[in-house]
């Protein structure tokens, strides 16, 4: 299943040349009082899940069908920008400077893959 973003697309034009009817209806609805959430972040839907990161550092998996959690991984610094989901896994950069890699699924859900320092891309001539 491809990506979605709320936005429409990756570049978030917002626009779509499909149209779309009601009624809607709103399916569920989360908060995220005690750890917030940045304003340029969205959420990210993949297959059955939206992917969402806090300023607390949680990278949460949401059911989307129920809203409730799947799985939760504290990562330990804040999380300023929308997670990138793909080939099984979810990519979060962090307010520490390292690009994370979570599974998606199987090692267990949220196990984390691997970290890179912002700093080790920096050497390599990477942005």
């Amino acid at each position: 299943m491809p990506r979605r973003e709320v936005g429409h697309d990756a570049v978030r034009s917002g626009a779509t040349a499909t149209q779309i009817d009601g009624p809607f209806a709103r399916k569920w609805y989360r908060a995220f009082p005690d750890e917030g959430i940045t304003a340029g972040v969205q959420s990210v839907i993949d297959d059955d899940h939206v992917y969402l990161g806090t300023l607390r550092g949680v990278v949460h998996a949401i059911d989307a069908d129920g809203g409730n959690d799947v799985w939760t991984r504290n990562l330990g610094a804040p999380l300023l920008h929308t997670c990138a989901v793909g080939d099984g896994h979810v990519f979060v950069g962090a307010g520490d400077g390292k690009l994370y890699a979570l599974s998606a699924a199987g090692l267990p859900s949220g196990s984390k893959i691997m970290n890179r320092s912002n700093a080790c891309c920096r050497r390599r001539g990477m942005r």
